[in-house]
């Protein structure tokens, strides 16, 4: 037992090895933790309820987590290939995607939550 908890535990040393890589490396990642932090201080102010936190918490993660997978096929793909290729350039591509799409179901379930929020306090539509 006491082998699994230590490589448990390693494992997770090596997560936050990446968190850091990340956050030192890549500017994407830091916009999108400022964009999260300015989000959570907006979310906190309004007093979101439950289900709207959850929505909030789910699209942030959403968007780190398609761009640390994202930056980690990158690298891949830059230590396996220097030259141009094609479907390198293509992986890459549809990597970035990923992050588009993540981005913009955060956007979307933003504007759903505070539409909810405005009509909710009579602040919108009636």
């Amino acid at each position: 037992m006491e082998k699994v908890i230590k490589k448990h535990l390693n494992s997770q040393k090596y997560a936050w090895d990446g968190v850091k890589a990340a956050f030192r490396t890549e500017l994407n990642f830091r916009l999108e933790l400022l964009i999260a932090g300015v989000v959570l201080l907006i979310s906190w102010i309004c007093g979101l309820d439950f289900f709207e936190w959850a929505l909030v918490v789910i699209s942030i993660f959403s968007v780190l987590g398609a761009e640390l997978f994202n930056s980690a096929l990158e690298y891949l793909a830059d230590a396996l290939i220097e030259e141009e290729h094609r479907l390198i350039k293509l992986s890459k591509d549809i990597g970035a995607a990923s992050v588009l799409a993540a981005a913009i179901q955060a956007i979307m379930l933003g504007v759903i939550v505070v539409l909810h929020y405005l009509v909710r306090h009579g602040l919108c539509c009636g």
